[in-house]
């Protein structure tokens, strides 16, 4: 290698190696935090659709509770 004979490549070389092992380590850095986002971003998501679908539970249960009163209320009706 070049570098290996030259004192001034070889100190070149090694810097360009720390300069992309610093790269390396903030683009690890980068996407990890991209990561923790996507997932708090997932989390909340999910606690939001959990949120909207025990709404629409109870007011299913409400609706079939109104159901079974007016079938009762109608069956009363009919006997009359």
């Amino acid at each position: 290698m070049i570098a290996a004979n030259n004192e001034y490549l070889s100190e070149a070389s090694r810097a360009l190696f720390v300069m992309n092992a610093d790269e390396i380590a903030r683009e690890q850095s980068l996407a990890r935090e991209d990561y923790r986002r996507w997932q708090n971003t997932i989390e909340r998501m999910r606690d939001e659709d959990a949120k909207i679908m025990e709404e629409q539970r109870r007011l299913l249960e409400e609706k079939d509770a109104e159901i079974a009163r007016l079938k009762a209320l109608l069956a009363e009706k009919e006997t009359e």
